[in-house]
């Protein structure tokens, strides 16, 4: 490809066999070159116009304290995810290689990755799904695996690319740790356990976080689908208090008042919950 801008040594700008201009960002890529000079550019970022100048520069910075090999793994993480979700604006390519990059260096050092894994897979599941595969691309070209924490790390990165702002997502991620959290405080709750009342509680837990957010459940689940179908009418002590905790949180949090049917499912599903404990 022939060299049609050069906007520093590592970022240069050229036009594919389909007549489109693309920012290829590479270390060294433009040291010594002038416009028209043929230049491969395979491993490099590639990130079609229109071209924001400030993109151009943030990341022609960043790829001075980045090994290439991390770059050229981000990019390859990014090209499937451009593939597998809704557009990802450029800013993925700044965000996520910044991340990955820091957060494979905390790896081999072996730091902690924290534990937010669970909320995102369970709030957002596609973005989590394709955050997965990226920890399967990332092993592929650079020979480590990243722990399965990172992933949701990943998919908070996607999200906000796609729109969402990243204090959104956070939002919904503390509200639905909160609320296992407190079911927690009056059982042996166990989320590593997949069982069916465990799995049902937990996919209930958010609907409710998407019914505060005001936004539509992303497999299309409302609170319609959870309606009662059997009521228990001997509820142990635990089960009431928790729940009462529950909409207190809730409501100190968000302003969102738990409605009377909401509770009532909540109850349904901790004391089934309960009852399947204590027959193990």
């Amino acid at each position: 490809m022939k060299i049609r801008k050069i906007f520093n040594d590592n970022a240069i700008c050229v036009r594919n066999k389909q007549g489109q201009n693309i920012l290829a960002v590479s270390k060294g890529l433009g040291f010594g070159k002038r416009i028209g000079d043929k230049v491969g550019v395979e491993e490099a970022i590639k990130i079609f116009e229109p071209v924001n100048k400030g993109l151009v520069e943030e990341l022609s910075k960043l790829l001075n304290n980045i090994p290439i090999e991390h770059v050229s793994a981000c990019n390859k993480v990014i090209c499937f995810a451009r593939r597998e979700l809704e557009a990802l604006s450029n800013e993925i390519y700044l965000t996520l290689i910044d991340h990955l990059s820091y957060a494979i260096e905390r790896h081999n050092q072996g730091l902690d990755f924290g534990h937010v894994a669970w909320a995102v897979r369970e709030l957002y599941p596609r973005e989590y799904s394709v955050a997965l595969d990226s920890l399967d691309i990332l092993e592929q070209s650079l020979g480590i695996r990243m722990p399965e924490p990172e992933a949701g790390f990943i998919a908070i990165h996607f999200l906000n690319a796609s729109g969402v702002k990243i204090r959104e997502v956070q939002d919904n991620v503390l509200l639905l740790e909160g609320i296992i959290g407190i079911v927690k405080k009056y059982s042996d709750f166990d989320i590593s356990k997949e069982t069916a009342s465990v799995r049902r509680l937990v996919a209930y837990a958010g609907v409710l976080v998407y019914s505060i957010a005001g936004i539509s459940h992303p497999e299309g689940q409302t609170k319609k689908d959870c309606e009662m179908t059997n009521s228990h009418e001997n509820f142990i002590m635990e089960t009431h208090l928790c729940v009462d905790e529950i909409a207190t949180y809730v409501e100190q949090q968000s302003n969102y008042r738990l409605a009377p049917n909401e509770k009532e499912y909540l109850l349904n599903l901790i004391h089934t919950m309960m009852q399947d404990k204590c027959g193990e």
